[in-house]
């Protein structure tokens, strides 16, 4: 079982949050570490790649990666720190 964040962003087109595209989209986390630390690594992904992307929000999965494969939201968040809330423990 695998843990991972998934990014997003806000579509110019109709504002709607839609997931990131790209190598940069999905970044594998240690499943070892608490809830609280996942998002502090995915917060930390975030500001690595302000410069690459304009990411606004967050979601940490349990499960499998891949195409096809089943995966739970454990927690979605945004960047800038406000309005974050748990979804599954």
């Amino acid at each position: 079982m695998g843990y991972y964040v998934k990014f997003t962003a806000v579509r110019a087109t109709d504002g709607r949050m839609a997931e990131c595209l790209g190598s940069d989209s999905v970044y594998p986390l240690d499943g070892r570490k608490t809830l609280h630390n996942m998002r502090e690594d995915a917060k930390r992904q975030i500001h690595r790649l302000r410069h690459v992307a304009k990411i606004d929000g967050y979601k940490i999965m349990m499960g499998e990666r891949k195409a096809g494969g089943h995966s739970v939201c454990l927690y979605e968040g945004n960047a800038h720190g406000n309005g974050d809330h748990k979804r599954r423990e």
